[in-house]
């Protein structure tokens, strides 16, 4: 290290501590804060000097280090932010600020389920909810009950629609829509797009195959997959033989104000299920598709 370097080195150390109390403090976005401590100071120009000469183990944040726009880092980004630091040179914005479009997997996941559990937490809240479930079997033995089969689910596959206000009371709120716990383990892929409103956010779910007994793990931290069926088995006398409920990958949207607030929510979970069983005497398999459908709208 030649005996310039040592000088500046010296002369900057002492400016650190000659200096700290006089550091301009600011919200994370400025060039010169190359250790995002909120504060522009002479510690920051220590650390871009020692950066620039090549010192090991010194970590910064090269994209606020070259203050002078040169497209170097060196001893003018030190000085330049010695001089902001004391109030010789204003300080230099960096509009870089993170929206939701820009975040990653987690961060979208997260976004989306923080948006619906302060929709619960919130001291007031109206859900409007409406569901549609939309089965159809393609194969049935006997064959001669297909029609029957289809005909006896249309009748019990009717859309529903309730609306419910709920002040401060997260846990009932959850239970009546859906769940806030999606992992971003749990997504195929997402986007979130800006909108006039806020953001949308879509979320397609990973696929999952269960049997009847087994509840689809990502499905069930996020939405509201068929529960219940073993029971309805034993009740009815059923002995199910083996089973196959297929979800593909259910579709999440929701639209999120610019305050954090979600709007509106739709989930769309299509599903294939077989299945072999016994009920009495007679052997019963059949296979079908379909899809279950929630929307949501949020009043404040």
């Amino acid at each position: 290290m030649n005996k310039l370097v040592k000088t500046g080195l010296s002369l900057m150390t002492a400016a650190a501590i000659a200096a700290s109390a006089s550091a301009v403090s600011f919200a994370a976005g400025y060039m010169g804060d190359v250790d995002n401590d909120g504060s522009v100071n002479s510690v920051d120009a220590l650390a871009i000097l020692k950066y620039s000469v090549g010192i090991d183990g010194v970590e910064i944040d090269t994209k606020k280090a070259d203050v002078d726009g040169d497209g170097k880092i060196n001893s003018s980004d030190a000085l330049k932010v010695l001089n902001i630091s004391v109030g010789v040179e204003e300080p230099i914005i960096i509009d870089d600020e993170k929206t939701p479009v820009d975040y990653d997997k987690e961060e979208a996941v997260k976004y989306y389920n923080d948006a619906l559990k302060k929709a619960y937490a919130s001291e007031s809240v109206t859900i409007e909810k409406k569901t549609d479930i939309d089965v159809k079997l393609d194969k049935f033995k006997p064959s001669l009950l297909l029609g029957t089969v289809n005909s006896l689910i249309e009748k019990n596959a009717v859309p529903t629609q309730s609306t419910k206000t709920f002040k401060a009371n997260p846990a009932e709120a959850e239970k009546f829509l859906v769940p806030t716990a999606l992992e971003a383990n749990g997504v195929k892929s997402y986007t979130v797009t800006k909108t006039d409103k806020g953001y949308k956010v879509t979320i397609a779910l990973v696929g999952e195959v269960v049997d009847y007994k087994t509840m689809p793990k990502y499905n069930s931290q996020a939405s509201l997959p068929i529960a219940g069926i073993a029971d309805l088995a034993q009740k009815n006398n059923i002995t199910v033989k083996s089973s196959k409920l297929d979800y593909s990958g259910t579709v999440i949207t929701a639209e999120i104000d610019n305050d954090g607030n979600i709007l509106t929510l739709n989930h769309t979970m299509p599903l294939a299920v077989e299945a072999k069983a016994t009920y009495g005497l007679t052997n019963v398999e059949g296979s079908g598709s379909g899809q279950y459908t929630l929307d949501a709208t949020f009043t404040y």
